[in-house]
């Protein structure tokens, strides 16, 4: 497992030096949804795994990450209207609070790994 911190990432890329920038509001999963939107990452599975692991659950992370499992079998992943569908579904999620916005700016510690049977990047704030 590997844990990266960048603290200053935002003030080196966009010059922010002196303000606090480098924080911010993360979206997250709703507390109480967690089990019922899991998902594996996007890159471990095709379409039709998606499709299927998705099922008729409509709060499944897969409508985002997947968003070509939204149209008819076979549509490609580099589709526009899957790019728009993302973006939709994740508004949705949203305006439906099963993502939700941090209500205090943070720092965020997230780690990168390899499960097979992972649910969603683990992420840690720091207040």
């Amino acid at each position: 497992m590997v844990v990266t911190f960048n603290p200053f990432h935002h003030y080196q890329k966009n010059n922010y030096y002196g303000s606090n920038k480098n924080l911010s509001k993360g979206i997250r999963l709703s507390k109480d949804l967690v089990e019922s939107v899991a998902s594996r990452p996007y890159d471990v599975l095709d379409s039709e795994e998606a499709r299927t692991e998705a099922g008729d659950n409509e709060k499944s992370l897969y409508h985002i990450i997947k968003p070509e499992i939204n149209f008819e079998v076979g549509t490609s992943e580099y589709d526009s209207r899957a790019y728009n569908s993302a973006v939709e579904q994740f508004q949705m999620f949203q305006d439906k609070g099963w993502l939700v916005q941090d209500d205090k700016e943070h720092y965020y510690i997230c780690t990168d790994h390899e499960w097979q049977d992972a649910i969603w990047p683990r992420c840690w704030s720091l207040c």
